[in-house]
């Protein structure tokens, strides 16, 4: 696979010096999408035929075999591979497997008609294109799943049509990632913009007469044009089960150096569970960043100059409508079911010192546990908020407490910042509350 993690994972194996042979098996007829601008270009903010690259591999001295992975065999180290001329074995000495994620579809009923035919998932370049085309004339749209990919869909389609609702079985948006008051501040600027939620409610049936339609949301029937399905996406990992290598909820499970079971065998990316920086449990992190850091630490591993991976913290961040929303650990409720005792803290504040003309506002919330004082999560709404995310990211992968961080040094200018920032602000306030 030559996603994030692989493309990382090349680059870092010549860069620390390895000059072995390398072969890269990718069943695309590019080398590198960057999937995470797809709503962007979507929305016209980002150019798509940017978004496919070709990266001339040969330059590395990398072969690369336009295929799929189909099986391993670990005892004789070789692989098989689908190409378009048949199947090709191929023989190594370490294999990373970077395989990737593949779009979660719901079984309502109905839905494998629609799908490409004006139901979409929005998860690859082709689907991309075909959105594009399919919204000249409609109206009214739905997106199915108010994750970060969602709302960043229904973001886009509302600068096409009309009208664009979002149906979400949860309770509110960003579900996992949110704690519920951060997220109703998201989902009001949305609404403001003229997205209306279908929050608490499932979509049932999809209706399809040879087009999309709509779909039933309980009890209802909804007429709709055009439709995303934004439910989430599960690891590629059927050919690593061929070869024995053990698997979990959140894929393929590897260690500090995204070594598998298997002597030989590594993962990074969307297909392997990592390791929580929180609390050291296994999670599924799908975010390019950490895919990135993935790839380097198992081709560092592979080079024999092995730097550990400190583990996942889950840091994302989105721009919705023009705002910025981020979060790391998770939610502040979700650390009570790992055996925390959290504690949080939320400040909204002005970025600048009063007295400037052009301000904004930040909302920041810190999660800690009580007992220990550790870093578990943070989530901020607004400009900024991703650059104190990365801030609480850093402290918590590698056990700065609360009590160190409060003490960080931020830098200051009227004109960009405050002097007391409305992290360190809201770290204090957690501190308060822990109190000693």
């Amino acid at each position: 696979g030559l996603g994030a993690a692989g493309f990382s994972a090349v680059t870092t194996l010549r860069k620390s010096g390895y000059r072995g042979g390398i072969v890269v098996v990718d069943p695309k007829p590019f080398d590198l999408l960057h999937p995470c601008g797809i709503p962007y270009a979507l929305e016209g903010e980002a150019d798509p035929a940017g978004l496919a690259q070709t990266l001339a591999p040969g330059s590395l001295g990398v072969e690369k075999i336009t295929g799929e992975l189909s099986s391993i065999n670990n005892v004789t180290r070789t692989i098989s591979v689908s190409t378009p001329s048949g199947v090709v074995s191929v023989s190594y000495d370490n294999l990373l497997l970077c395989t990737g994620s593949t779009p979660v579809i719901p079984p309502l009923r109905g839905i494998s008609l629609a799908m490409n035919k004006g139901l979409f998932s929005l998860s690859d370049e082709a689907s991309a294109e075909a959105v594009k085309a399919a919204l000249k004339g409609k109206k009214t749209g739905v997106v199915i799943g108010a994750g970060a990919i969602g709302l960043e869909a229904a973001s886009a389609l509302k600068s096409h049509l009309q009208s664009v609702t979002v149906v979400e079985k949860e309770g509110e948006v960003l579900p996992g990632g949110l704690d519920p008051d951060i997220a109703r501040l998201v989902r009001e600027r949305l609404e403001e913009k003229g997205i209306t939620f279908r929050l608490g409610e499932s979509a049932d049936d999809v209706f399809f007469d040879g087009e999309f339609r709509g779909l039933s949301i309980g009890r209802d029937r909804v007429d709709f044009e055009i439709g995303i399905c934004a439910t989430g996406f599960s690891p590629n990992i059927k050919a690593a089960l061929t070869a024995g290598v053990i698997c979990g909820q959140f894929g393929i499970q590897t260690d500090h150096f995204m070594r598998t079971n298997i002597q030989g065998i590594y993962a990074a990316g969307d297909c392997a569970a990592t390791i929580s920086a929180v609390d050291g449990r296994p999670v599924g992190s799908k975010l390019a960043s950490a895919a990135w850091r993935q790839g380097a630490a198992a081709a560092f591993a592979i080079a024999g100059t092995p730097r550990e991976y400190p583990g996942s913290a889950g840091c994302f961040v989105t721009k919705l409508c023009g705002g910025e929303v981020a979060g790391t650990g998770g939610c502040g409720g979700g650390a009570c079911g790992r055996g925390f005792d959290p504690v949080m803290a939320k400040i909204t504040s002005k970025i600048k010192p009063e007295y400037m003309k052009k301000n904004s506002e930040l909302t920041v919330k810190v999660i800690a546990d009580r007992k220990s004082r550790r870093i578990l999560g943070a989530q901020a709404a607004g400009d900024g908020a991703a650059s104190r995310i990365n801030l609480i990211a850093g402290a918590m992968t590698f056990g700065v407490n609360l009590d160190r961080f409060s003490f960080s040094e931020t830098a200051y200018c009227p004109a960009v910042s405050d002097v007391w920032d409305p992290l360190m602000r809201a770290a204090e306030g957690a501190l308060r509350r822990i109190g000693g």
